[in-house]
């Protein structure tokens, strides 16, 4: 029997989730008079998407058995855009580290991979999901980087790689 792509787009997503549970929980728990702790929003997030992981399998699950003969249907454009996601990821850390090494730059408030990875990533997604306007991919891309490098920097404290 084939599955159905909401399937595997759902099993992806809870594999992504229980890569994110391992990571969130090497962080450390809150303090004593805290409520929430530096692993609380992640946590949050990782419930949420795993909920919308589980409609989503079962929203494949309904679908295929819809179909007599349900086949698998294969979006070579979703899977690039997860691979390019994934590649983000490691590129956000890849070039804070490469940042934090060059020896011209002496202080700087945090590596400064998130922005050029992030500027890189939403300036490649636009283009990949066919938008035509420059200066409306650009304009998006760095507005959205610098309100998210400012929220989470400066206003939750939180350190971007």
């Amino acid at each position: 029997m084939l599955f159905h792509k909401d399937i595997l787009s759902g099993i992806a997503l809870l594999i992504l989730c229980l890569i994110g549970t391992m990571s969130v929980c090497q962080l450390p728990a809150a303090g004593a008079g805290e409520a929430v702790g530096p692993a609380t929003l992640p946590k949050f997030c990782l419930m949420v998407l795993a909920l919308f992981a589980g409609i989503l399998i079962i929203r494949g699950i309904r679908l295929n058995g819809m179909k007599k003969n349900a086949g698998f249907n294969f979006c070579l454009r979703s899977i690039v855009f997860y691979g390019f996601y994934l590649l983000y990821l490691y590129a956000m850390v890849a070039i804070g580290d490469f940042i934090v090494s060059m020896d011209w730059i002496e202080t700087i408030p945090y590596a400064g991979g998130f922005a050029v990875s992030t500027v890189l990533f939403l300036i490649f997604s636009f283009c990949y999901l066919r938008r035509k306007r420059i200066a409306e991919i650009i304009s998006v891309a760095v507005l959205t980087t610098a309100v998210l490098a400012i929220s989470f920097g400066g206003f939750f404290k939180v350190l971007l790689p």
